[in-house]
């Protein structure tokens, strides 16, 4: 997250009662680089007030969220930024992986009402004018409660192209998430088919390439 090209990035970090040396790091990096502000909770609050103190305290025009355990490609939030124009919600896309990035397969392409919030960034003022924020009274799908509400608002989305820039939606053991050994085998094996499709696939162009140039 700190690689972000963008020097108008502000990025806040929640950390929700951590009980590792997160805090310390997050501290740390907050020295170095005035971009990086940090809330600590005393008590685990959850991801809905996680993320709400984040979209109050936030200055930006566009907010995006990422969870700890996750990556994103350097110009990822800096790519979905340069749609935003006359737009409210910009959508780019997000794939399944596991600590390997290397190793990813895309993820189905939700409809409207469903999704993650991940991929996406919402023009802040669309979200206070509306009032729009993430329900606290569940545990679980305030992603998708939230994101069903935001369209209840008729919001002007756009749907960033493929240009090969990612968010990774990591899947592994200790993920902030737990998942069965089962499912986390069916992303790995997922992941390796489509990595070696895509290698084939490249190869096929870069042939085709040659034997036009001769």
């Amino acid at each position: 997250m700190f690689l972000c090209i963008s020097k108008d990035i502000e990025i806040i970090c929640i950390d929700d009662a951590s009980t590792d040396k997160s805090l310390v790091i997050l501290n740390e990096y907050s020295k170095k680089d005035s971009r990086l502000k940090v809330f600590h909770f005393e008590e685990n609050k959850g991801p809905s007030i996680s993320r709400n103190t984040g979209i109050n305290f936030a200055t930006g025009e566009f907010i995006g969220f990422m969870d700890s355990d996750d990556y994103i490609d350097k110009k990822y939030f800096e790519t979905l930024y340069k749609y935003s124009k006359d737009h409210d919600i910009v959508n780019g896309i997000f794939v399944n992986s596991t600590d390997n990035i290397k190793i990813y397969s895309h993820h189905k392409v939700f409809t409207r009402l469903e999704g993650y919030v991940y991929d996406s960034i919402f023009r802040r003022e669309f979200l206070d004018n509306n009032n729009l924020r993430f329900p606290t009274n569940v545990r679980s799908e305030e992603d998708r409660l939230f994101r069903m509400k935001c369209y209840e608002h008729s919001p002007k989305v756009f749907e960033v192209p493929d240009e090969g820039i990612y968010y990774y939606y990591i899947h592994r053991k200790g993920s902030l998430w737990k998942k069965s050994n089962k499912f986390l085998k069916n992303i790995k094996k997922k992941a390796i088919k489509e990595t070696r499709n895509r290698k084939r696939n490249k190869k096929k162009v870069n042939n085709s390439s040659d034997k036009k140039k001769t």
